[in-house]
């Protein structure tokens, strides 16, 4: 194998660095794309239970899976709102 690198040109063996550093990259973002789904899933299980005892923010129900409470808006609990 040492061979075969050394009879390549300096081009090649760019090409070849590179294309095994974007597969590698590749292969992470999938594994941390595939744990923060699972996280986010015990998130939401999580919220869940510990709500089910209460009524849930006026801004629930309106939440899907792309819009997200406001930042500047904390829920603790018991207390409701605060800003």
């Amino acid at each position: 194998m040492g061979g075969v690198v050394q009879n390549m040109k300096i081009g090649r063996k760019l090409v070849l660095g590179f294309g095994a550093i974007l597969v590698v990259m590749a292969m992470l973002v999938t594994v941390a794309i595939m744990n923060m789904s699972a996280l986010h899933e015990d998130l939401v299980r999580i919220v869940l239970v510990t709500t089910s005892d209460r009524p849930l923010p006026p801004a629930w129900p309106r939440l899907s899976a792309k819009r997200q409470l406001p930042s500047a808006t904390v829920y603790s609990r018991g207390n409701g709102p605060r800003k």
